[in-house]
């Protein structure tokens, strides 16, 4: 496999993943301790693949230029801006549902809201639906009540309540 650039975190030239090979560790290791011009030493990696490699050029670390990154910056900048823009609706919904508001009615008198309701889930072992902080702060809440702060999820906020908690099945294997 040749690649025409690669850095130490297995990236290309444009900063995207390399395709055509899976990259261990121990590949990134040495191909950045491997001095340009030489060839490494045939190596076992720890995933059980046998690699030798060679640099052919070294291309000094530098900063790179406004203009190559301001496409990513921008975007970067827009989802940092949506993000806390909704932390701040989730925190004036919750301020809401703390004064009274039902999360039902809430969900429905807000555009683009959902009203999701999970469970029964155990704390491990099942998959995580919501993810994972979702059900932490399950767990972290007594029945009836609301999480103390949104709950970040991969596509923005959640309010969190417990609306019930169920004892263990007395034949749940414990493992």
């Amino acid at each position: 496999v040749v690649l025409e650039a690669i850095d130490a975190q297995g990236r290309d030239a444009e900063g995207r993943p390399v395709d055509g090979i899976a990259l261990s560790p121990e590949m990134l290791e040495e191909i950045t301790a491997t001095p340009e011009g030489r060839t490494s030493l045939l190596v076992h990696g720890k995933d059980d693949r046998w690699f030798a490699l060679q640099v052919k050029r070294v291309i000094p670390s530098r900063e790179r230029t406004l203009e190559e990154v301001r496409a990513a910056a921008e975007q970067g900048w827009r989802l940092e801006r949506q993000r806390a823009l909704a932390r701040e609706r989730a925190q004036a919904l919750l301020e809401r549902a703390r004064a009274g508001e039902s999360l039902i009615d809430l969900a429905r008198g807000e555009p683009g809201l959902s009203l999701v309701s999970l469970g029964p889930i155990r704390r491990r072992g099942d998959s995580e639906p919501a993810g994972p902080q979702v059900t932490a702060a399950l767990f972290a809440t007594s029945v009836g009540a609301l999480a103390e702060a949104p709950v970040p999820t991969p596509d923005g906020f959640a309010l969190v309540a417990t609306d019930e908690i169920l004892p263990a099945p007395a034949d749940l294997d414990p493992t």
